[in-house]
């Protein structure tokens, strides 16, 4: 059984460690993963997946007028692979819904692209960039 909860400060060395994991291979492309951006996002929009009391996973986004903003969605090696992910993206959706935001928008690496479109996101192929990332996107039902 997990929980996802608002990221406190208490959290952030573990929220530190995971997006060194995650994105530290391409630090100059996932702006995220910087100390200050994090402390300053603490308590905004910043969530933690627990899974017997330790963090699996976070996930961050912002608010924009009609839609949810994926910032950054990361789980640690160890936990891949055991539906984490997938379940951060429906808490993402859940959040998206009752802030009557009407869809979400990610950019991610094309590497990532199965992952997001088995969850209904569509890629923008003209959106691919010399880094490998593009943009994805998802109409939520509102009912």
């Amino acid at each position: 059984m997990y929980t996802i909860k608002l990221a406190t400060i208490e959290d952030l060395d573990d929220i530190i460690r995971l997006n060194e994991e995650a994105f530290g291979d391409r630090r100059e492309l996932a702006w995220s993963w910087d100390v200050k951006y994090i402390k300053r996002s603490i308590n905004y929009n910043r969530y933690i997946m627990l899974v017997d009391g330790i963090m699996v996973g976070a996930i961050h986004y912002f608010k924009e007028k009609h839609k949810l903003y994926l910032s950054s969605i990361a789980i640690f090696k160890e936990y891949r692979g055991l539906e984490y992910g997938r379940e951060l993206m429906r808490f993402l959706e859940k959040q998206a819904r009752k802030l009557k935001r009407d869809s979400i928008e990610l950019e991610a690496r094309k590497v990532n692209a199965g992952f997001y479109m088995k969850l209904g996101y569509i890629p923008d192929y003209s959106s691919l960039n010399t880094s490998g990332y593009m943009t994805y996107e998802k109409r939520l039902d509102m009912h």
